[in-house]
């Protein structure tokens, strides 16, 4: 919602670059994931001024509610330009007399997949700079729980909980069977003893994430166990 936000969300939607002259594609709506009772939604319209609205929802009514009204623009292939314009709060607010300082930000667009799209706040405009900052968020604000109730593939012997991108590689090549990939990120998740891997199979730009979990077996030996999530099941543990 806001324009120091580095990642707006997901897009529902074919594509964010597709021709805003089609009829077909004059609405999108960066939205809630799915059973999400509060949180932040976005919805584009295409019309004579590109018009956003950016808003927070929540089940009551005792909250305050604010909204963000603006235009966007596509200022090239891969860039999108937000201009918040006009501020509103309904409800309970502390600060009722809050103003917008009009704020006007250039974002990255990255599309993960088919149905996701980030948008990345840019401040050079650097295509290559933006697109690494861009595939860290691929692997940034996971939520734990990822790793729960979840069938292992690969099993090893492991001393510590560093992360183990050489054995990531073993798993894209036999587990996955790719044969060209790349590893474009990984990070921890949180305080846990677990890290995602963001894998691309580089012939397609399919994007696969491997989960390392370390854990003490039953019979007290230190392991890692390894296993994949595809984009729409880690989009549901995203933060």
């Amino acid at each position: 919602m806001y324009g120091q936000n580095p990642l707006e969300g997901k897009w529902i939607t074919n594509s964010l670059l597709c021709d805003f002259k089609e009829e077909d594609s004059n609405l999108f709506v960066l939205t809630q994931h799915k059973n999400e009772s509060f949180g932040y939604s976005t919805v584009f319209e295409k019309n004579n001024k590109n018009q956003y609205t950016s808003y927070y929802f929540a089940p009551c009514d005792n909250d305050c509610f604010p909204s963000i009204t603006g235009t966007f623009e596509l200022i090239a292939p891969s860039y999108v330009r937000l201009n918040a314009l006009k501020f509103e709060q309904r409800g309970f607010c502390e600060n009722k007399d809050e103003t917008l300082h009009h704020d006007t930000a250039d974002y990255y667009i990255y599309k993960v997949s088919d149905k996701t799209i980030f948008l990345v706040k840019s401040t050079s405009k650097n295509e290559k700079e933006d697109q690494e900052k861009a595939k860290y968020l691929l692997v940034t604000g996971i939520k734990k729980e990822i790793v729960f109730n979840q069938k292992q593939k690969m099993k090893i012997k492991a001393k510590g909980i560093e992360p183990l991108p050489e054995q990531v590689k073993k798993y894209a090549t036999n587990i996955l069977q790719l044969k060209n990939f790349k590893i474009l990120a990984y990070n921890q998740l949180g305080s846990r003893a677990a890290w995602i891997f963001a894998v691309e199979d580089l012939p397609t730009g399919v994007i696969t994430y491997v989960l390392q979990e370390h854990y003490t077996d039953v019979k007290g030996k230190e392991v890692a166990r390894f296993f994949d999530c595809t984009e729409d099941e880690v989009s549901q543990f995203r933060q």
